[in-house]
């Protein structure tokens, strides 16, 4: 189960960049996920729940966006969804394209911060 290890490395990163929040909590961390990237969101989700135990922020979110897996059509001459993960054909136009542009991200696209409450109280 990998998923944990990403789950563990993405509260890592969340802590660095949590350096330069001084006063905030981290709410949540906003993650973009593509169906080539290799994770099953579902392992995912619930291996942060683990590891969010384990680090400083323990009750901070996982918010998951699925992204389209998506191809530079020759035809349509633009980037565009295909019909299914196994079928490479573009949902525009039907060409087939081998041509993958989008669907392998893995990325914390931001951290959601609010001030501490203990600051304000």
């Amino acid at each position: 189960m990998h998923e944990l290890s990403i789950a563990i490395k993405v509260l890592e990163i969340a802590k660095r960049g949590m350096v330069r929040q001084a006063g905030m909590e981290l709410v949540a961390i906003h993650l973009q996920i593509g169906p080539l990237a290799g994770v099953v969101v579902e392992s995912l989700q619930s291996a942060y729940e683990i590891a969010r135990l384990q680090s400083s922020f323990p009750d901070a979110e996982l918010r998951i966006e699925q992204t389209e897996l998506t191809i530079d059509c020759p035809r349509c001459r633009s980037v565009q969804p295909v019909v299914a993960v196994n079928d490479l054909h573009c949902r525009r136009c039907g060409e087939l394209s081998g041509k993958i542009v989008g669907g392998r991200e893995l990325d914390i696209i931001s951290l959601e911060v609010m001030p501490c409450p203990s600051r304000h109280a």
